[in-house]
């Protein structure tokens, strides 16, 4: 009983949502919000409309939710101050992306210098002469760039069939030469198993999604090159032209 009166519940305030968001179509505009409507499509197909409504600074709901009641708040990040001519504006920045403006009481900075000098060890090289959805060359270039670091390669992409594609064309080829292959959403194995077999074998490369991007530790000289077949962020909506 008590899950069908939650259940109500949920259903009643999704509804008032709704009648909120229609109510105000056509009427006075809010500041603090930005209203539009979307329709998603699939292969030329309209599937779904949608009404949105999210908030123009989302650090508002954040810092009056989560940063005013609370007794402190500790946000940490490696790239939270990038972008900004000087030192100042960095930090300005990092505080206008989580809130930290709206409290009343100023944030403490700290800064932890990196113990890495990626300037001198580090390389970053931007290929251009694969077209886009051309998956033979795609699998060529991910194939080359894997004998010549001698395996020791995470291969991240946006798309489980590219992936899969790249995965069926050059894991022979590479056994052949003494580079095993591994491959999230193709090898029946748990994530982080296959990180950990690639972590042991500094001859083997590992490719993988969104999964392997982010929170995966792989010290030493087991990883030694990372290749990434797009950009790994999501398509602008209307918010990125705000």
């Amino acid at each position: 009983v008590e899950g069908a009166i939650a259940s109500i519940g949920w259903r009643a305030e999704t509804v008032a949502a709704w009648l909120s968001l229609l109510a105000r179509v056509g009427g006075p505009v809010d500041p603090a919000h930005v209203d539009w409507l979307a329709v998603d499509r699939v292969e030329g197909r309209e599937y779904d409309i949608g009404l949105h409504r999210p908030w123009l600074d989302p650090t508002k709901p954040f810092a009056e939710i989560v940063l005013k009641p609370a007794h402190g708040a500790l946000v940490t990040s490696a790239t939270l101050t990038g972008g900004g001519a000087n030192d100042e504006e960095r930090w300005n920045t990092a505080e206008a992306r989580v809130g930290a403006p709206h409290p009343a009481r100023a944030p403490s900075r700290f800064e932890a210098k990196s113990p890495f000098d990626y300037p001198a060890h580090a390389e970053v090289l931007i290929v251009t002469d694969v077209k886009r959805g051309d998956l033979p060359a795609l699998a060529n270039a991910y194939a080359r760039l894997i004998l010549a670091a001698g395996g020791g390669t995470l291969g991240l992409f946006t798309a489980i069939r590219r992936l899969r594609g790249v995965h069926g064309r050059i894991a022979d080829r590479l056994a052949r030469e003494g580079l095993p292959l591994h491959a999230q959403h193709v090898d029946p194995i748990d994530t982080g198993t296959l990180v950990d077999i690639f972590r042991d074998e500094p001859a083997s490369s590992l490719l993988g999604t969104d999964a392997l991007r982010d929170g995966v530790d792989v010290p030493g000289s087991s990883l030694r090159l990372v290749v990434m077949e797009g950009v790994p962020w999501p398509k602008p909506s209307v918010l990125h032209a705000l």
